[in-house]
C-alpha cells in the first residue's frame, strides 16, 4: 500500500465516520488506523531526510562551483592582460620587409 492509497482510504474512512453521531471500532480498525498513522509519519520523516542530504550535496555542489568561478574569473583576468599587451605591442612590416615592433 502506498502513500496515495493509505491517504485516500483515510479520507474515505474520515466521510463514513462523519456520517454518524457514535461510532464503535473493531481492534483491527484501531490497529489500521494507527498503522496508516505511523506509516505516513515514517515517509514524511523519510521525505525531509531525504531532502536534506540533496540540499546538503546542493550547498557543496555550490561551494566548489562558487570557488572554480573564482578560479576562472582571476584566469580570463590574465588571459585579458596578455591580450592587451599583444595588441599594444603588435608587430609591423616595414618596406624593407623587415618586422618591427611597434611600442
Amino acid at each position: 500500500m502506498n502513500r496515495v492509497d493509505i491517504i485516500n482510504g483515510l479520507i474515505k474512512l474520515r466521510s463514513t465516520f462523519m456520517e454518524y453521531d457514535n461510532i464503535e471500532c473493531k481492534q483491527e480498525d484501531v490497529d489500521l488506523m494507527n498503522s496508516a498513522a505511523k506509516e505516513l509519519s515514517r515517509s514524511d520523516t523519510e521525505i525531509i531526510n531525504s531532502l536534506q542530504v540533496a540540499n546538503k550535496e546542493i550547498k557543496n555542489e555550490n561551494k566548489l562551483l562558487k570557488k572554480e568561478n573564482k578560479e576562472l574569473k582571476k584566469e580570463l583576468e590574465l588571459y585579458e592582460w596578455a591580450f592587451e599587451g599583444l595588441r599594444s605591442a603588435y608587430f609591423e612590416k616595414n618596406r624593407s620587409g623587415k618586422w618591427k615592433l611597434n611600442i
